[in-house]
């Protein structure tokens, strides 16, 4: 019974995750892989250590090395 009131709370919280992720970048994002690794929330926030904030903004992003280069944010 504590397996499945696990497993349900685990769903929850995932669902609510993808839903509160901002779609607009999961979007531009999705199918595009850096370094073999796939980009996404996970990536962003782990690998890049992207802030989870709002107005993080593009200007930061293009300073981050896992953002630039070919295919990805250019430098300006």
């Amino acid at each position: 019974m504590k397996k499945i009131g696990f497993l349900i709370l685990l769903a929850a919280f995932c669902a609510s995750s993808i839903a509160l992720a901002n779609p607009k970048i999961q979007a531009k994002h999705k199918g595009h892989k850096k370094d073999g690794k796939m980009i996404n929330c996970t990536y962003c926030h782990t690998t890049a250590k992207i802030e989870k904030k709002k107005g993080y903004g593009i200007a930061l992003i293009n300073k981050n090395p896992f953002c630039t280069g070919s295919g990805c944010h250019p430098v300006k």
